[in-house]
């Protein structure tokens, strides 16, 4: 409220209509006020000039500062941990990931002269932020970092934080640990933040989540709108689109005596992860255009990309251009979003028209950016090369890769990158191609290969010339590169002898892994099971599930079972195959309830069919590819008039009507 805007009276020379420069204030600030240093930062940011600064230049890159440099070094290290904690508060505003792991990384270098309390808010701001990207692993770092150091206290939010990233995973087992953690240590201080995410987990799956909302009525803790979100989350597991429409659009309008329900944008993010989880491009669709045009809400950048993540893994090139195209409508683009953002986005557009077998679509969009003078991402990269393995085009792998060992393009190749390129040729069964990366990266780049990059040359050569050559490769590796196999190398081994139908060379590797005292893993021991499962061997496919996964501490997982209906489907037992399935003692997953289905399909057995139905239906939604196969069979299967009307009455009861008209 001072004339001109500066504390104590009229603006220093030089000042103009645009406000003083930082360097002016410092200088007016010291002549006028006696005062420690903090408060001078107070009175600098309160002009919004340091959190201004902080948007858009990151403290992290010094050489960039200019005349900024020269205020740092009359500033104390905590004065600048205040700018570098604005930065982290100004990344997570952004939603920006990149950022916000540049910023945190800053203050956690400079921890040593960082209060405990400033570390402790960059903890919470940062595990916040990770849990919307469902980034566990990220916030699980955190949590060990605190327990580990005595000076910091154990806080209930970053447990919270990461208890919403399991949920919003999906992943069960992890988060009811966390959930037992918080309710063990903080018992008083639960919050509604724990109980929506524990509702969450149910509904998604489309459980009932009663049992939270009493603890929640025990507890005297209100629910918030975030509540009423993921109890939506529900409809959308069962597929009712239009209650879901229905209750948002009313509260999007105002009643007589109420005023319209106040909706944030990132609140809507449980629906997305929702139509994620279930591939339900309809679903999204349906929620964006609420969004758009009931809601009134527009876009963050997490909103929008969950959305194109959905709109990516279903092949949705049209729902993910017109979301592209509004969004760069809007000033988000150019003014709010980061170029890592604006890159991320695009790279589901690729990913979309990737998933829809058009790869070539992508590179254009590629050759798009580039011509912008835009170097396009490593993930980029990465997602065309995919969609081009997908498609067995081996030309257009061999495009991108020729696009990422550009000397003007990259310093230095992500190991993801490395590995997704060698990962292409292998299983387009192109050793020459692989060893050739393996000179390029060693010459070029001074790239020493992880024992992943072993594995996958060593399965090109598997797949290409069979097991034994892959063994003669790996012993030249074992002299030329004093290389000792670790399980990756082996699992390639494994893999080559389950291409050759050798189950009994794949157990002696396996075999070689276990004497060797390396721990093998989940992937491993369904290899081996595979390699069973495609001869009909189910005894020994029961063996390794039952039994020798026990023996390792291992812990078979729903897909694991996959590989054992194949089994009993190989040798004929096709009552074994509907025991396993209609099991009560093993809970299965979406994609075993798939298979099952796609066999017994070809049994013609319509009884069966309609069991499998009722069983999944009692775990969880059908999904479409179900529906799709049994219409399909329905209208074309060599079905008597009862045994189809029968099949299709199941399937009505099992879906509540959704997906027939489709």
């Amino acid at each position: 409220g001072m004339p001109g805007g500066m504390p104590g009276g009229a603006p220093p020379s030089g000042g103009d209509a645009s406000g003083p420069t930082i360097d002016e204030v410092y200088s007016h600030t010291l002549k006028h006020f006696r005062k420690p240093l903090q408060h001078i930062v107070f009175i600098l940011a309160s002009h919004n000039l340091l959190h201004e600064y902080a948007e858009d230049n990151p403290i992290t890159d010094p050489p960039r500062l200019g005349g900024w440099q020269l205020l740092e070094q009359r500033l104390r290290a905590e004065s600048m941990t205040t700018i570098a904690l604005n930065h982290l508060v100004s990344s997570c505003h952004k939603r920006c990931t990149a950022s916000v792991q540049a910023a945190y990384d800053h203050i956690i270098e400079k921890r040593d002269a960082v209060s405990h309390q400033c570390q402790q808010q960059a903890h919470e701001l940062y595990c916040k932020h990770m849990a919307k990207t469902c980034d566990a692993a990220a916030i699980e770092v955190v949590v060990s970092r605190t327990e580990n150091d005595w000076k910091q206290s154990r806080s209930i939010s970053l447990h919270e934080s990461l208890l919403a990233a399991w949920a919003y995973r999906g992943t069960r087992s992890k988060a009811g640990h966390v959930y037992g953690i918080i309710r063990k240590s903080w018992p008083e201080q639960m919050s509604v933040n724990v109980f929506n995410s524990m509702i969450f987990l149910d509904t998604r799956f489309g459980r009932d989540p009663s049992h939270w909302i009493k603890q929640m009525q025990k507890r005297n803790i209100k629910p918030n709108t975030e509540t009423n979100i993921v109890l939506l989350c529900r409809l959308l597991a069962f597929a009712k689109t239009s209650e879901l429409e229905k209750y948002l659009r009313e509260a999007a309008s105002p009643l007589p005596l109420s005023t319209p329900a106040l909706f944030e944008t990132d609140q809507m993010l449980p629906l997305l992860y929702c139509c994620y989880d279930m591939r339900n491009v309809k679903q999204a669709h349906v929620i964006d255009s609420i969004m758009k045009n009931d809601l009134q809400l527009q876009h963050s950048f997490l909103t929008a990309h969950w959305l194109l993540r959905t709109y990516g893994v279903c092949g949705a090139v049209e729902y993910a251009q017109e979301v592209i195209d509004r969004l760069i409508d809007t000033s988000l683009w150019d003014t709010v979003f980061t170029e890592w953002q604006r890159c991320a986005l695009v790279e589901e557009l690729m990913r979309a028209k990737c998933m829809n077998n058009v790869p070539e679509e992508a590179e254009n969009d590629l050759l798009k950016l580039l011509a912008d003078g835009i170097p396009p991402t490593q993930r980029m990269l990465c997602i065309i090369a995919a969609g081009y393995t997908a498609s067995s085009n081996l030309d257009g792998v061999k495009s991108i890769f020729r696009m990422l060992v550009r000397n003007d393009f990259y310093e230095k190749l992500d190991e993801a990158t490395v590995v997704q390129m060698l990962s292409s040729f292998a299983i387009l069964r192109q050793p020459e191609e692989c060893e050739k990366i393996f000179n390029i990266l060693r010459t070029q780049y001074d790239y020493t290969p992880s024992h992943e990059a072993y594995g996958y040359l060593i399965e090109a050569h598997a797949r290409r010339w069979g097991p034994y050559a892959a063994e003669e490769r790996l012993l030249l590796l074992q002299v030329s590169d004093n290389l000792r196999p670790q399980l990756p190398e082996l699992l390639a081994l494994m893999v080559g002898y389950v291409s050759a139908r050798n189950p009994e060379g794949c157990h002696h590797v396996f075999n070689t892994a276990v004497r060797s005292g390396l721990k093998v893993n989940h992937k491993v021991l369904c290899t081996l099971a595979k390699a069973y499962a495609l001869t009909g061997d189910f005894l020994q496919v029961e063996t390794v599930l039952y039994h020798t996964m026990r023996e390792h501490d291992v812990r078979p997982r729903p897909s694991a079972f996959i590989h054992l209906i194949n089994a009993y489907f190989n040798a004929n037992e096709y009552s074994k195959l509907m025991d396993l399935i209609l099991s009560s003692d093993i809970k299965h997953g979406r994609r075993t309830f798939q298979r099952a289905v796609s066999l017994i399909i070809r049994t013609k057995r319509v009884d069966w069919i309609c069991e499998i139905l009722v069983c999944m239906a009692q775990d969880m939604p059908v999904d479409r590819l179900v529906v799709k196969m049994c219409n399909r069979f329905a209208s074309f299967g060599p079905l008597s008039l009862l045994d189809k009307q029968k099949l299709l009455e199941t399937l009505n009861q099992c879906t509540r009507g959704k997906f027939l008209s489709e």
